[in-house]
């Protein structure tokens, strides 16, 4: 399973939906892009170098509610769920 680049892009998908993909071509195009939640499993690379998340993620006071879940012995991807825990915060 690949839960860590899933969750990965699903934290990018919930803190850039306001930076349009392509430039409008029709009036679907000004349908909102925000998911209503993220739920992020286990998520990889969500961590900068600096103890702090990576600078591509914009967490605001406007970011979705989240759902984080992350076992303790995954030492790979922990700082990760820590990282952006307390971004959220």
């Amino acid at each position: 399973m690949l839960f860590p680049d899933g969750a990965h892009l699903s934290a990018m998908a919930s803190t850039a939906y306001r930076i349009p993909p392509y430039p409008a071509v029709d009036r679907f195009d000004e349908v909102s892009l925000r998911p209503d939640f993220c739920i992020l499993v286990s998520p990889a690379n969500l961590s900068g170098d600096d103890f702090s998340i990576s600078p591509e993620l914009q967490v605001d006071g406007d970011t979705l509610p989240t759902l984080l879940i992350q076992t303790q012995d995954d030492s790979n991807h922990i700082n990760s769920s820590l990282f952006y825990f307390h971004a959220l915060k």
